[in-house]
């Protein structure tokens, strides 16, 4: 926590890091430069062990060891999309991601996948996902893999929330999305930048170390 708020500390004296790459009254959601064609003929079922993938495109890079997955909506909406390294992953990332198991005779019908499950046969996954090259691996705002928390906080600003376990700490952003101010009709006024064209954006990012080691983008429907 010290450490948190001496980087803090520093971020308010270069500026105010929750307005950067941004007008000040909105910043636009992070994103990576994989195109949506891309997720053609890449956006199959992908069954490891007992657990299946759906609605989700996985793409790896053998020369950096990550992987990238885009969990889809209609007309390519990137709801979740995960970045993390292949052998570094922490359990609450993989609980996140939404697995499931064949249910019925057709293997058409599915449950959710247990925790347990996908502990278990998770890594089966990274085999199967497209290679591609390392430029799509960084993000539109300069995110990368081995970051420091300084980097991320100067950009989002001190972080709506942290924690730490198993020495990796965890720290959270929330953006109201203008959409869904729009929607609501109301008068909310936040302290915060507002997610440009967007019903809701969340960051969470893992460091261990001060260095990035995985990170999550979600970007909220109606």
């Amino acid at each position: 926590m010290k450490r948190l708020l001496t980087i803090v500390l520093f971020t308010l004296l270069i500026g105010n890091g929750a307005l950067g790459q941004s007008d000040g009254l909105t910043m636009i959601p992070d994103d990576y430069p994989v195109t949506d064609s891309m997720f053609k003929g890449n956006y199959d079922k992908i069954i490891s062990g007992e657990i299946t993938s759906l609605d989700k495109a996985w793409f790896t890079n053998d020369t950096l060891k990550q992987t990238l997955v885009f969990e889809l909506y209609t007309d390519y909406h990137r709801l979740e999309i995960y970045h993390f390294y292949n052998n570094d992953i922490p359990e609450e990332l993989i609980n996140k991601i939404e697995l499931y198991v064949s249910k019925g005779k057709f293997n058409n019908i599915f449950d959710t996948a247990t925790r347990k499950q996908k502990q278990t046969f998770f890594s089966g996954f990274l085999s199967s996902g497209k290679k591609i090259d390392q430029k799509y691996f960084t993000t539109y705002k300069g995110f990368k893999l081995g970051d420091n928390q300084e980097k991320a906080i100067t950009i989002y600003g001190t972080p709506d929330k942290h924690s730490t376990f198993k020495n990796i700490e965890k720290y959270e952003w929330t953006f109201t999305g203008d959409y869904a101010l729009k929607e609501s009709k109301t008068n909310v006024k936040t302290n915060k930048p507002l997610a440009k064209n967007s019903w809701g954006f969340e960051v969470i990012m893992f460091f261990r170390k001060d260095k990035l080691i995985d990170m999550i983008l979600s970007n909220d429907i109606p």
